[in-house]
């Protein structure tokens, strides 16, 4: 009896031995999958937040405001050289060439009277530059009043000067021993002088545009008398 009881006993031990065992058996594979899980979880919420929110992006600038008309030119006013005679602000007006007029094209383009018309930027346009100018301190000996002056193609429009680019046009003063009236003739002289084919176009313009007094001197002649 004692031996049977002992063998139940054993038996009921061995039972429970091996159902705990099994126990710890099954439940010990199931913490670390959990673990692996958790440990997955960020990565997955990340991937989740990514595809769920739009990529990441740089603006594209916007375009800047249009600067106040006077800040849009150089500083800096007319000179004037030893003899009275007005020039440029070479900073402000280099001069600027037409494109539409080579040498080639002279006898249908400078060389036709009145063709200049069909190219002359309207008044309104040069009017308005000429005051921006004025006020952006482009002046001879300060005067601001828009009458004293002639928005000049610095470039005459009769030798290919363009004409509508600021860097041809400056205010060119009337009330000055040698101002407007006196560069005009040198416009004349010299599209006279290409049109007869005594200079060339490029002659023309280069001369005018690095210093018109020079070029009234070289193909006029001496400064007239005041």
């Amino acid at each position: 009896m004692n031996s049977t009881t002992a063998s139940l006993s054993g038996l009921l031990a061995a039972g429970m031995l091996l159902s705990g065992c099994g126990g710890s058996a099954s439940q010990g594979p199931a913490a670390p999958a959990v673990s692996r899980a958790a440990s997955a979880s960020p990565a997955s919420s990340r991937q989740a937040t990514a595809a769920a929110s739009p990529p990441l992006t740089v603006a594209a600038p916007s375009a800047p405001g249009s600067p106040p008309a006077a800040a849009r030119h150089a500083s800096g006013g007319i000179t004037v050289n030893p003899v009275g005679a007005v020039l440029p602000n070479r900073a402000r007006t280099p001069g600027a060439v037409n494109p539409s007029v080579s040498q080639a094209n002279i006898g249908q383009t400078i060389c036709v009277s009145g063709w200049t018309a069909t190219i002359r930027p309207p008044a309104s346009f040069t009017t308005r530059l000429k005051k921006e100018q004025l006020a952006s301190g482009y002046t001879y000996q300060g005067d601001t009043a828009t009458r004293d002056y002639e928005e000049d193609h610095l470039i005459s429009l009769e030798i290919g000067g363009a004409p509508s680019a600021e860097a041809n046009l400056w205010p060119e003063p009337y009330n000055s021993p040698e101002g407007a009236r006196v560069k005009d003739v040198v416009e004349g002289k010299l599209n006279a002088l290409v049109c007869d084919h005594a200079i060339t176009l490029a002659t023309a313009q280069r001369a005018i545009a690095t210093n018109w007094w020079t070029a009234y001197l070289t193909y006029v002649g001496p400064a007239p008398a005041h």
